[in-house]
């Protein structure tokens, strides 16, 4: 996605009040990641949204023993505070200054970065059918025929067909792993970690190192900050194709906002 600067805000202010449509969305929260000017606008409007709302009830909440025309000038009065500090930070972003610091007494209060939510969200994983020569046995067949539903999107006759490839043969790790996948597709998120933790448990096998990335994936969309990171230094340890993905989040991980770790 390119951002040049005129379109930056527009595009942050937009995704802060749920005006972009569901690929937008997606599209703009994987590029700020990476795009550090985008990354400080999105945390400036979030603390001048967090700043706004902390303050409002300071205006709604002045003293009825006041006299009518006083309330009303120290409502002003207040107004014109918000705007000023609003102006301020959008002048210090279209500036090239550092991104507005929030005041001290509200800091902790403004989200520093992603939601666990956000950073459970993945694309389904490729499967690519490879060829076979001579006869299939049973399992083979109910595998391969699982993931011909899966690549459809069909999850749940996905998870069926898995199942039985499963249990012909426990001990192959690509049914077990695709179950697993599936289940979190399916939102039965309890299943596939349990599906997941089985197929790490078969030991250094093809599918151990994404394994152990979906299964923080999962952790994350539970809630389990804690357990997420640990499957994560898994993936960065086994040092494959998925370490620059896992090293990311680990960093992501750090600027979590409190309440939702």
């Amino acid at each position: 996605m390119d951002c040049p600067g005129f379109q930056r805000e527009e595009l942050v202010e937009r995704y802060l009040t749920g005006a972009l449509t569901f690929e937008e969305r997606e599209s703009f929260e994987e590029h700020y990641f990476a795009c550090d000017p985008c990354f400080a606008v999105l945390q400036a409007e979030r603390a001048l949204q967090a700043e706004l709302s902390a303050s409002a009830p300071q205006i709604t909440n002045i003293s009825v023993s006041r006299p009518a025309r006083f309330r009303w000038k120290i409502a002003l009065a207040a107004a014109a505070v918000l705007i000023l500090g609003f102006i301020g930070i959008r002048w210090g972003l279209k500036s090239n200054s550092s991104p507005a610091i929030p005041p001290t007494q509200t800091a902790k209060s403004v989200p520093a970065g992603p939601s666990l939510s956000e950073l459970a969200r993945f694309d389904p994983p490729n499967y690519t059918q490879s060829v076979f020569r001579g006869n299939q046995d049973k399992a083979m067949r109910e595998f391969r025929l699982a993931m011909k539903r899966y690549q459809q999107s069909d999850y749940t006759n996905a998870i069926t067909g898995l199942h039985a490839a499963v249990k012909l043969n426990p001990k192959d790790p690509g049914p077990l792993f695709f179950l697993g996948v599936s289940h979190l597709l399916a939102n039965q998120t309890d299943h596939g970690v349990a599906v997941l933790q089985q197929c790490i448990a078969l030991g250094d096998t093809p599918y151990l190192e994404e394994a152990h990335y979906y299964l923080a994936k999962a952790f994350l969309r539970k809630g389990d900050a804690a357990a997420a990171r640990r499957e994560l230094e898994e993936v960065v340890r086994l040092n494959g194709d998925q370490e620059d993905e896992a090293q990311r989040l680990l960093q992501q991980l750090k600027v979590v906002p409190a309440d939702s770790r």
